[in-house]
């Protein structure tokens, strides 16, 4: 799969599923909703992952950012995220 030919939609899921462990397991993000502001899910990790997969079952569905699931940075995650930009803008 790349970016400019992302794949089926299951392909696409996968891939997203696995990169939202990813930051989720290396504590660069967390998991939760929007209610008016971010309020972390109540869930261990492998809870909310597992959350996370169990409402996103129809990788064809349209998404819309929050009905399934926002993310939010954690501290170290912003620490990364500046890290990119500054190394962009070298």
């Amino acid at each position: 799969m790349s970016l400019a030919e992302p794949g089926s939609p299951d392909a696409v899921r996968e891939a997203t599923l696995r990169a939202i462990t990813l930051l989720v397991e290396h504590d660069l993000a967390r998991l939760g909703e929007l209610n008016p502001r971010f309020e972390p899910w109540s869930l261990s990790k492998d809870e909310g992952l597992t959350r996370v997969r169990r409402e996103w079952w129809d990788p064809e569905c349209a998404l819309v950012p929050g009905n399934v699931v926002w993310i939010d940075n954690t501290p170290a995650g912003d620490e990364v995220a500046r890290r990119i930009e500054a190394a962009r803008d070298t």
